[in-house]
This record gives structure tokens, C-alpha cells and sequence, in this order.
């Protein structure tokens, strides 16, 4: 294997890493289970986490990812990382304006979901051709790529 390439997915997998501790961290607060925006995030970040425990085995892996292997798991994930942070931001404004929950708990829960997309910008392959280029907008969204 290419060393470069190793490297490349090296990257990929350390930054998914944090993204799936992170995921991780956040499924373990449940402040009201039977709130129906609570519950579209959790079950969003359920979905964003089982696509990851399939991609980082994956990535460990010796050989190089073939392109169109990743672009499922990809795919889900960066979609749900713009559809969680949507209605997180709904939830957060509901339990601030109803004093649900204190505001310290709500901004550490939003540092988490920054820090998500921060990883998920940085997993980005630095080499262009890695992803086939051609095909990287329609899997990952714009937002996490540098124009």
C-alpha cells in the first residue's frame, strides 16, 4: 500500500474516532426521553453511530478502501451531522426558553456538536484524487469541504 495513502486514511480514521467518541458521549445525555424533538436526535445519533462502529473497523483494515465501499457509510453520516445539529438547535431553544435545562449543560452539548463537524472537516482527505474528486460533493456536503 501507498504510504501516503496509509497515511491519508490514518487521518481519516483518528479524526472518525473522535466523531464517534463524541457520538458516543452524547447518546449518554437524556434529560426528557419522551420529547419528540429529544428523540429524533438520539435516533439520528444512533444511526450516525452504527454507520461509524462499520466504517472504523473498515478503515483499520490493511488494504485500501475502495471508494465506493465508504460512500454508504459517508453518505449517513455527514447527512446526519447536518440533520442533528438542525434540530438540536430547535430542542436547545425550547428547553432555554422554558428553563428545561441549564444553560451550561445546553452549551456543552453545542461544543460537542461544533467539535463533531470540526472532526468531521478534518477526516476529509488532504490528497484530492483520494475520493475521486469528481464524486466527493455528492457525499460529502459542501459545508465540511474547503472551497
Amino acid at each position: 500500500m501507498n504510504a501516503q495513502k496509509r497515511q491519508e486514511i490514518d487521518h481519516m480514521y483518528k479524526a472518525l474516532s473522535k466523531v464517534k467518541d463524541l457520538t458516543d458521549r452524547l447518546l449518554s445525555h437524556r434529560y426528557f426521553p419522551e420529547d419528540p424533538l429529544e428523540e429524533r436526535v438520539h435516533l439520528i445519533l444512533q444511526e450516525k453511530q452504527e454507520n461509524l462502529d462499520k466504517l472504523l473497523p473498515y478503515l483499520a483494515k490493511e488494504d485500501v478502501p475502495q471508494y465506493s465501499d465508504l460512500v454508504e457509510w459517508l453518505d449517513i453520516i455527514y447527512r446526519d451531522d447536518e440533520t442533528e445539529k438542525l434540530i438540536f438547535q430547535g430542542w436547545k431553544r425550547i428547553c432555554s426558553q422554558n428553563k428545561l435545562l441549564e444553560e451550561q449543560t445546553l452549551q456543552e452539548m453545542e461544543r460537542m456538536f461544533n467539535e463533531m463537524k470540526e472532526e468531521l472537516e478534518e477526516a476529509l482527505p488532504v490528497e484530492e484524487d483520494f475520493m475521486k474528486d469528481a464524486h466527493i460533493p455528492y457525499v460529502v456536503p459542501t459545508l465540511y469541504a474547503e472551497n
